[in-house]
């Protein structure tokens, strides 16, 4: 028998996956000042002041993020149900876009608008690092992770294929099947979870109907 699928999640089960979003708001700071430093670096190596604007952007954008976070659990880490669910995972979204934005717009400058040996190589590899995390990070919401698959590769491909010399081209096509990579990967993980969860809540009602046999 298969694992089951996560098309018709119950409701605790989604409430669960919304509530893992919000770990670890520790990494998105240390991601966000990261960004800032190479992108002040750039700024540095090419006196563009379009670059340093993209520095203070993409550290914003992760701030706002990590407050978002932090906010949640100041308010005490709960969902109640799954409108809330619902209503806190767009407003993640939301904030998720923006930052998933900004460091493709990172990467659309350096390679295309500005271009520059260094300031392409930190912004792609400000977007590989970042879509690395994207699977353990958001895994419970498939909207965002589409919107960071999209948002974080795709500039730079369109990017490469704006050069219209052929290894670009190739370079850039190439690049989208990272998406989807990332995106089979992320419901890879989100079925396996939502399988144990699943399989322990069939495990506990089993033992519940043992117990009342033997009783």
């Amino acid at each position: 028998m298969g694992r089951p699928k996560t098309e018709n999640i119950p409701a605790d089960v989604y409430i669960q996956f919304v509530r893992a979003l919000f770990d670890n708001a520790g990494m998105v700071a240390i991601g966000g000042v990261c960004y800032w430093i190479l992108g002040f670096m750039v700024y540095l190596r090419t006196q563009d002041l379009l670059y340093l604007t993209l520095a203070f952007v993409l550290l914003s954008a992760s701030l706002w993020r990590y407050f978002s976070i932090q906010g949640f659990h100041r308010a005490g880490g709960t969902i109640a149900s799954v409108a809330e669910a619902e209503a806190i995972e767009r407003n993640y979204i939301l904030k998720g876009s923006a930052q998933g934005l900004a460091l493709g717009s990172f990467c659309f400058v350096s390679i295309y608008l500005r271009p520059d040996q260094f300031a392409e190589l930190a912004s792609v590899s400000l977007s590989l690092t970042t879509l690395v995390t994207v699977v353990g990070r958001s895994y419970g919401s498939m909207r965002m992770v589409q919107i960071f698959s999209l948002t974080l590769v795709g500039p730079a491909a369109l990017a490469l294929i704006l050069r219209m010399d052929m290894a670009s081209v190739v370079l850039g096509l190439m690049i989208f099947p990272l998406t989807f990579v990332t995106i089979n990967s992320a419901d890879h993980v989100r079925n396996v979870l939502f399988s144990a969860v699943i399989g322990h809540k069939q495990a506990g009602n089993l033992t519940r109907r043992f117990d009342r046999a033997l009783n």
